[in-house]
């Protein structure tokens, strides 16, 4: 049922409330969310929405409000109740709400509202287009059965996840080490109060993560260190950092090792990878030939791209390539994982069919170096909220990642069991050392694994200052 109710006119507007005291805290809550003083927006509006709880134009700037915030669930009860005071008077209010109820999983009513929207005549060819893209995406999510929805995560512990902000985990090839990006309070003098470090944890014989520790100077510095990768050995690391003096663009990729006690200074890995543009989230293939990153360089399918690099029989690494249409889209591509087999990559992306923002794909690198039909991961993993920097362990079994769950912890690290459906092939891995046969004292050496079916190199390394390698 459409109800319209008559509208009282003040300074030459209609306005949904005839209570003066209502129509004053709104027009301070309006130009507080147009100076993006969201907080003391939110606070007025509630107070209009207290003199007058039939406030239309109160309700639809509350959404707007809460959408910007990410709190879909406040956002669409303003919407809802707005519509229900009056469902036409501004046509938008019906996809915003598709939008809302969408990325809060109820897409039957997200479809309904969606297709309301474009049943009436006053739109626009923008919001069109994302409707019609959104109702695709419902059809999408209501195709599976609710049972395969995912259940809730299981936090990896409180040795890990603390009342600061914990995320890009990425784990060591013999999936006993993890590290990942803490942000935590910055020394005085530095201008903003946070920045990023990197932490470390152990898986131990008890069955738990250890007690993360800071990695340490002089891999960690006053600035932002973050979105890593670690080599398969665990012993080099690729990641970002921004603004750095030697920095080529705003954000480049770092390149660091770890002999016998601590990890090197960050050293910038150049050009033909970093340039003037923003690159950043690394992922190291396991034999350290490829490199995986993003960038919004040029030649890309549009937004952030994922490229990669490999890397010559020099050492150096070669001018990057743009896997095209098969992975990249209109859309942004975030956080590139491949997988310790070398062939298969995850990613992230909010351009292909998903359940509501950015959705994680898998897609395997074939022998002629193109890649396979990227295939979403399913309700199994992906969620109506975005999903990315996921990584999983050596035995395919297990994923990671991080999430807001508890706003009082801020972001932690989380961990689902992956379903057979979407488990990689296992991977196994060795460990062992080179040494003098005379004396039994350690050697530094190069070592190569070789696939004898194929003839074809699968890693080659060298030992560390202890003749050690994995």
């Amino acid at each position: 049922m459409i109800m319209l109710l008559s509208h009282c006119v003040v300074t030459g507007q209609d306005y949904h409330t005839r209570s003066n005291r209502a129509l004053k805290f709104y027009d301070l809550g309006k130009r507080d969310y147009d100076l993006l003083f969201l907080d003391r927006a939110e606070k007025n509006l509630k107070l209009a929405l207290e003199e007058d709880d039939g406030f239309y134009e109160a309700h639809v700037i509350m959404g707007q409000l809460y959408s910007d915030r990410g709190e879909w669930d406040k956002a669409v009860e303003h919407y809802r109740k707005a519509i229900s005071i009056d469902s036409l008077y501004h046509i938008p209010a019906l996809y915003s709400l598709g939008r809302a109820e969408m990325r809060t999983g109820d897409y039957m009513k997200a479809k309904i509202h969606l297709e309301a929207y474009l049943s009436q005549t006053m739109t626009t060819s923008r919001l069109r287009t994302e409707a019609e893209k959104l109702i695709a995406n419902c059809l999408f999510a209501l195709s599976f059965p609710q049972s395969v929805f995912r259940t809730d995560p299981v936090s990896i512990g409180d040795s890990v996840n603390t009342s600061l902000d914990e995320y890009w985990p990425s784990i060591t090839g013999d999936g006993l080490e993890l590290i990942f990006t803490r942000e935590v309070k910055r020394a005085a003098g530095y201008g903003r109060d946070r920045q990023e470090d990197f932490y470390i944890s152990r898986w131990n014989n008890a069955g738990y993560w250890g007690t993360a520790h800071n990695a340490g100077a002089p891999l960690n510095t006053a600035g932002n260190e973050g979105a890593q990768s670690i080599a398969a050995d665990g012993r080099s690391m690729y990641f970002t950092a921004c603004d750095r003096n030697d920095g080529y663009g705003r954000c480049d990729i770092y390149y660091s090792v770890f002999d016998v006690s601590r990890w090197s200074p960050g050293s910038n890995i150049g050009p033909p990878v970093n340039t003037v543009y923003w690159e950043s989230q690394p992922s190291i293939s396991p034999n350290g030939r490829m490199l995986f990153f993003v960038s919004n360089r040029p030649g890309g399918m549009g937004g952030m791209d994922i490229w990669y690099s490999v890397r010559g029989s020099d050492g150096q690494w070669r001018k990057p390539v743009n896997p095209g249409k098969i992975i990249n889209t209109a859309g942004d591509e975030f956080s590139p994982f491949i997988y310790f087999d070398g062939r298969t990559l995850y990613f992230s992306s909010n351009g292909k069919e998903s359940f509501g923002g950015h959705d994680i794909y898998t897609t395997i690198l074939k022998p002629d170096s193109s890649w396979t039909e990227p295939v979403n991961l399913g309700p199994e993993v992906n969620t109506p909220a975005d999903e990315t920097g996921l990584v999983i362990e050596p035995s395919g079994k297990r994923a990671f990642f991080s999430s807001i769950h508890d706003p009082q912890k801020g972001k932690d690290i989380f961990y689902i069991d992956l379903p057979e459906r979407i488990r990689p092939e296992p991977v196994s891995y060795f460990r062992g050392s080179v040494v003098d046969k005379i004396n039994d004292k350690p050697l530094k050496a190069t070592y190569e694994l070789t696939d004898l079916t194929g003839g074809t190199g699968v890693i080659s390394a060298e030992t560390d200052s202890r003749g050690g390698f994995l």
